[in-house]
């Protein structure tokens, strides 16, 4: 029961990445931006797309609460209709 419990917040993150990310609706959009390119650079195009993906990713993972609050209106922007305020 520990290991489930070990590995829930990296399956929560994964999920989340997944999502967010949208691999499956985003593999027709780059067939056909690509279409008519050879395959090999087809590859090396979606391998520096991926890269720079997961350096956008990283970047606002390390430093985007304190870019957020460079601002001053840390949730501002994120209020939900309902009327919910971060805290």
């Amino acid at each position: 029961m520990s290991e489930l419990i070990d590995t829930l917040p990296l399956i929560w993150a994964f999920a989340t990445l997944f999502v967010v990310i949208d691999p499956i609706g985003l593999a027709p959009i780059f067939v056909a931006l690509t279409q008519g390119i050879e395959p090999k650079k087809r590859k090396a195009i979606g391998m520096r797309a991926c890269m720079i993906a997961f350096v956008i990713l990283a970047l606002f993972g390390f430093f985007g609460e304190s870019v957020l609050g460079l601002r001053e209106s840390r949730c501002r922007p994120f209020k939900l209709p309902v009327g919910y305020y971060c805290s």
